[in-house]
């Protein structure tokens, strides 16, 4: 695009932004399980999973516990789901004290870990994401092991496809145990073969962990920093191999705080890292960086004037999309209405603070285009699938019909599958 084109287009900007801010100030944050959004105390036998440390510990002899479960006595977790099971079986509660016992056993992995501002769509694209796999068709399936991450990801699936509302905005920390299982494709000698004529295409079933953060987003506030939410929030992201960073222009435009809030949070994430051995400088991570809210006119608007709308002939809605390769230039370009003006620099502070062939950028809509009544296919003339009531409670216009959802998890997963 000429430099001319792309002036004009920004001239347009402030005009497409000029509604005013529906963001609600949230209330202060605490800590709360993932079920447990409704304020309901957690049972023993859902206690969270440990999180493994982010350095090698030498493996040690096991002991059993109850005689069959075997415990590494170097770790602090399994400890203290020790001597809750010990609790728990002196005071006669066998099968809770079995099932805390059990959690010490299970081997804890690196998960994505969750970060925005509040009201950027964390909840929401989280609920979104079974109902993209369905809609793509997708070889793959969302299920959990555990009660707590189980009813969670019923309830945020529910609310959006049923229920037409969004997910509850989360108060603390919610730590979701989610397990994505599909088949991948792989070439390679046969199973049980070996020999070059014997290597071929096949594929294989996977089950990948998803062990997903989701803070409140106040918890990036600067005032935040050294408080003990704050701290647990930095300890399970420096922990995570992966991040979904989810970047909301409409806030950006309102508020402007998204430089601040990313900056403070990544000086303690450095600090976190900072003494690992294999530090270079910069965060390990793979970030997706997702645009979200795509379908707000302001946003589809913008694309539109940039030229950077790709269609699929073959989509039977009618949906366009941002391509990948574009989608950094398009935040870039929405940041520079930032409220405060230093919204134009996070792609910069992302790239700077991680490495840039570990950050990919999206454009999603976990709701999807609204769907023109009649013709039930996309209407470039109304694209927005959300409207707000009296209240100012946000609810779903139509159907549910996420965009680039599944993408940035699946890139995710990859990316952290190969450098495993």
């Amino acid at each position: 695009m000429n430099r001319f084109a792309e002036r004009l287009s920004l001239f347009a900007l402030p005009a497409l932004f000029a509604a005013q801010a529906w963001a609600q100030q949230p209330p202060a944050p605490r800590m709360e399980d993932a079920a447990h959004k409704e304020a309901v105390s957690a049972a023993p036998s859902s206690s969270r999973l440990a999180k493994s440390s982010a350095r090698t510990i030498i493996p040690t002899m096991p002991h059993l516990l109850f005689g069959a479960l075997p415990v590494a006595t170097k770790s602090d977790e399994a400890r203290k789901l020790i001597e809750k099971s010990i609790d728990l079986y002196e005071n006669v509660m066998l099968d809770d004290s079995i099932a805390s016992a059990k959690q010490a056993t299970i081997r804890s992995e690196p998960g994505i870990a969750m970060l925005g501002a509040t009201g950027s769509g964390k909840s929401t694209f989280l609920g979104a994401l079974q109902i993209a796999l369905l809609k793509q068709h997708r070889e793959w399936r969302i299920w959990c092991r555990d009660p707590a991450s189980r009813r969670a990801l019923v309830e945020m699936n529910t609310a959006l496809t049923s229920e037409g509302r969004f997910p509850l905005t989360t108060m603390g920390i919610d730590i979701f145990d989610w397990i994505l299982s599909g088949k991948v494709e792989r070439t390679g000698p046969r199973p049980g073969r070996s020999g070059r004529f014997n290597s071929r295409s096949f594929e294989e079933n996977v089950e990948l962990a998803l062990k997903l953060t989701d803070p409140t987003g106040e918890l990036s506030r600067p005032d935040q920093a050294g408080l003990q939410p704050r701290e647990q929030l930095v300890d399970h992201v420096a922990k995570s191999r992966g991040i979904l960073y989810m970047f909301d222009p409409i806030r950006e435009f309102n508020r402007g705080d998204a430089y601040d809030k990313t900056y403070s949070l990544l000086m303690d994430l450095i600090a976190a890292v900072a003494e690992d051995p294999d530090f270079d400088g910069r965060l390990p991570h793979h970030v997706a960086v997702c645009v979200t809210k795509f379908d707000d006119p302001r946003v589809f608007k913008t694309a539109e004037s940039l030229g950077m709308l790709v269609w699929d002939e073959h989509d039977p809605l009618g949906f366009p999309r941002v391509h990948d390769s574009d989608a950094r230039d398009l935040m870039h370009s929405l940041c520079k209405v930032s409220r405060n003006g230093t919204g134009e620099v996070v792609p910069q502070l992302l790239e700077q603070y991680f490495h840039p062939d570990r950050i990919s950028y999206f454009v999603t809509s976990a709701v999807g285009f609204m769907l023109n009544k009649r013709t039930r296919v996309f209407d470039v003339q109304d694209t927005e699938n959300v409207y707000r009531i009296e209240s100012g409670e946000s609810l779903v216009r139509g159907p549910v019909n996420p965009i680039n959802v599944v993408e940035p998890v699946l890139w995710l997963v990859r990316q952290m599958a190969l450098n495993a």
